[in-house]
């Protein structure tokens, strides 16, 4: 084997870690965004909860408009799925 081919191999297993490295931060940046979002939905849900029991203490009709249903309803999926499947990278 000559010297320009084994430098060659080296040349491409620096840059195959290099990638490796690269990869490997970006999924740990992933998850570290899938826990803020995960923690984002059990706020918005801790938020809704309460307004619900306040207006049930007033004996007042709780309603949600559009928007605001949309995204309980998102937090509530996301946390479910947190918990059965958990984040998997």
């Amino acid at each position: 084997m000559s010297s320009h081919s084994c430098r060659s191999f080296r040349k491409k297993e620096i840059r195959s870690s290099g990638s490796i490295i690269i990869i490997d931060m970006m999924i740990e940046i992933l998850n570290k965004v899938f826990l803020f979002l995960f923690f984002l939905s059990i706020l918005n849900v801790i938020r809704h909860g309460f307004f619900l029991v306040r207006n049930f203490i007033d004996k007042e009709r709780f309603s949600l408009e559009g928007k605001s249903l949309l995204f309980l309803g998102m937090s509530i999926a996301y946390i479910f799925l947190i918990l059965i499947d958990g984040v998997k990278l």
